[in-house]
């Protein structure tokens, strides 16, 4: 016979395992911002979880995966910010490019955790792959969001990979305050470099 797994307290059992899955990536994001990537063991994400080795690995076959599934929240909203920030300026391309530098920028010195997760990234291998991944989609997003190109042209896209894995590097500067660069002075040099790929594409 099928084994009966009933409600504890009117939860099921699949909602039990995605509340501790939020509470674990939680719990990730808060000791990558008091302690970095490097500081995240499955033993102290279930301690600032308040959860059990047993319940980590139950959404978790290693602390790499968990943090790759922050990595992507954090990618994520990024792409929410430059997609909204390009929807709602104003319809000349300069505009849109600006407004995006400025949303991405923006969007990470808002959440210290994703600047964190941001910032570190390239010194985790499953990290840096996945931001690696990762070029290509946010690419695709500066070339159709904010230029208004066709982002299927593969000059094209290798010119825009180029200018966001720049960025990338950049920002991650930045935010570890390595730059001396202002926000205000920071966002037209980001900006500048997506519009040149009018030119070069």
């Amino acid at each position: 016979m099928a084994e009966v797994v009933r409600p504890y307290r009117g939860v099921g059992a699949r909602q039990r395992q995605e509340q501790r899955r939020a509470r674990l990536l939680s719990a990730c994001r808060e000791v990558v911002g008091s302690a970095g990537v490097e500081g995240v063991t499955v033993e102290a994400v279930c301690a600032e979880a308040g959860l059990t080795k047993r319940y980590f690995y139950e959404s978790f076959t290693d602390r790499d995966l968990l943090l790759t599934a922050v990595y992507d929240e954090m990618a994520g909203g990024l792409r929410e910010a430059l997609v909204a920030a390009a929807a709602t300026a104003p319809a000349d391309t300069a505009a849109r490019v600006e407004a995006g530098a400025a949303a991405l920028t923006d969007t990470l010195t808002a959440d210290r955790h994703a600047a964190r997760v941001f910032a570190e990234a390239a010194r985790n291998p499953a990290l840096a792959r996945r931001q690696t991944a990762a070029y290509d989609e946010f690419a695709r997003v500066v070339d159709h969001h904010l230029l208004g190109q066709d982002a299927g042209r593969p000059a094209g896209h290798v010119a825009a990979v180029l200018v966001v894995a720049g960025a990338t590097e950049v920002l991650g500067r930045w935010l570890r305050g390595d730059l001396g660069l202002t926000r205000d002075e920071l966002v037209p040099i980001l900006a500048k470099q997506v519009l040149a790929l009018r030119r070069s594409s």
